[in-house]
């Protein structure tokens, strides 16, 4: 995946060249030659996706796939003392709250490790944006809701 990002403005004869970042690698390395570059005389538009994050969809189907089977467990649980058994009450009550414990503790887990993981960068530019240059920041919280953060040069 690659992107461009520009944190101190060069000056307006050098182009933006862009760089592929791993996110676990703090290093960068350049793209090919000739291949996504764009010159300072057209400033990216203040929608512009600056950064997409290479796990953002991974950590979006894994959330889902949490929360589904949550519910699942929290839905199929009734269920068990429906049936008959030869199982006693309290070893059914048992099970019950193994199945419903571990998938809520792997579903908060989940949540707790995904919070801090930055899907999207956004630049703000100055000139569109009441005079505010900076970043803004998309996050997820445990229930998929998008979560922004600004911050401000």
């Amino acid at each position: 995946m690659s992107c461009c990002i520009l944190f101190s403005r060069p000056p307006a004869s050098v182009s933006l060249k862009c760089f592929r970042f791993y996110p676990s690698f703090p290093t960068r390395r350049r793209c090919a030659p000739g291949l996504h570059q764009r010159s300072l005389s057209t400033p990216p538009t203040p929608t512009e996706s600056v950064y997409v994050g290479p796990l953002a969809s991974t950590f979006r189907r894994l959330k889902i796939f949490s929360l589904s089977s949550l519910t699942l467990s929290c839905t199929l649980t009734p269920f068990m003392f429906l049936m008959e058994s030869n199982l006693p009450t309290t070893a059914r009550l048992a099970l019950a709250s193994i199945a419903v414990g571990t998938s809520g503790i792997s579903t908060g887990l989940v949540g707790w490790c995904g919070k801090p993981y930055v899907a999207k960068f956004r630049r703000l530019v100055s000139e569109k944006n009441g005079g505010v240059q900076g970043i803004e920041m998309s996050t997820f919280d445990l229930l998929l809701r998008t979560r922004i953060t600004r911050v401000s040069d």
